[in-house]
């Protein structure tokens, strides 16, 4: 694990890390697996094109302590999609809703909001304050993958 640069408050909205490295074993095999931190939803919007193309998976972050604006969520995966429409990729899309400890603030319309993302894409939801699931979304990848996973893993985190 290692932090490549320093975190800015003026764009980043959580721990600011810029590229993550862990390795896992999966099926008794050792996994490399590199994280690219893109945070911020309005300051990354118009480089997913570019993320989708270099990245084998996308993880987007929801914080689902918060009501959030369904409609942004929408719009995002929508472009995610229109990109994968005109160029394919190779990238494959995890949601993950964070924050799962903090129950009694949670968004009232989480169920739909679980729905509308079930529908499309695999949904976890995670507490990195009380380390639950947070393993579980490799294993997650790994279910997810038809054919054995390669050795190196790419993924761009989106919140």
């Amino acid at each position: 694990m290692f932090k490549k640069n320093k975190f800015n408050s003026k764009i980043s909205r959580t721990i600011g890390l810029n590229e993550y490295q862990i390795h896992l074993f999966i099926d008794r095999i050792e996994r490399e697996f590199t994280i690219i931190d893109s945070t911020g939803f309005q300051e990354h919007f118009n480089c997913i094109e570019f993320i989708c193309k270099t990245c084998d998976f996308i993880i987007i972050f929801i914080d689902i302590s918060v009501e959030l604006n369904q409609y942004e969520i929408q719009e995002f995966i929508d472009k995610i999609e229109r990109n994968k429409r005109i160029t394919p990729f190779p990238s494959k899309i995890i949601i993950v809703g964070t924050k799962l400890d903090i129950k009694k603030i949670r968004m009232n319309k989480r169920d739909e909001l679980e729905y509308i993302i079930n529908a499309r894409y695999p949904y976890i939801e995670i507490s990195s304050k009380l380390n639950q699931n947070c393993f579980d979304i490799f294993y997650l990848i790994s279910s997810i993958e038809n054919t054995q996973l390669p050795k190196k893993q790419t993924f761009c985190s989106l919140v």
